[in-house]
């Protein structure tokens, strides 16, 4: 029953080492800055700048078609296979809450900030589905053991 999700961690630890050593990532993100505060403490620590609604909706309507295609790039080289209707409701969301929380005074573009994010909220997903995948197996309802142990 853990295998599946063994598996899972095993593909996405993988996955997250041959991103850090191999010099040519095959998703192709651009653009990617770190930027460190401690290494010149003159440099003052830049304001939050807050998107307007219409800046933000602007950025969800231009990277809605790169959001399905790094959702289905990241699917594939998982080898996980979930409902279409699913991963455009998992993109949607997902691109939403990435342009509330983005911060362009970071210095780095959308898409990256949201290939993170999206990369974050699928393996969430996917956890999800498995967890509930195996629960369902066992014949046990989420939640059924906490009622038995305060009753």
């Amino acid at each position: 029953m853990g295998s599946a999700i063994e598996r899972f961690e095993e593909v996405i630890l993988e996955d997250a080492l041959s991103d850090a050593t191999s010099k040519k990532s095959t998703t192709k993100v651009k653009d990617i800055t770190l930027r460190t505060h401690v290494s010149d403490p003159e440099k003052k620590i830049p304001k939050h700048k807050k998107l307007t609604k219409a800046e933000r909706d602007q950025l969800v309507i231009d990277h809605q078609v790169d959001g399905h295609k790094i959702a289905w790039k990241l699917l594939n080289r998982w080898r996980i296979k979930l409902n279409k209707d699913d991963v455009t409701s998992i993109v949607g969301i997902a691109l939403c809450e990435a342009a509330l929380r983005f911060d362009p005074s970071y210095e780095t573009s959308f898409r990256t900030f949201f290939f993170y994010h999206l990369r974050g909220v699928l393996i969430k997903e996917i956890s999800r589905a498995i967890n509930d995948r195996n629960v369902m197996a066992n014949g046990r309802i989420p939640g059924e053991a906490d009622s038995e142990a305060y009753a």
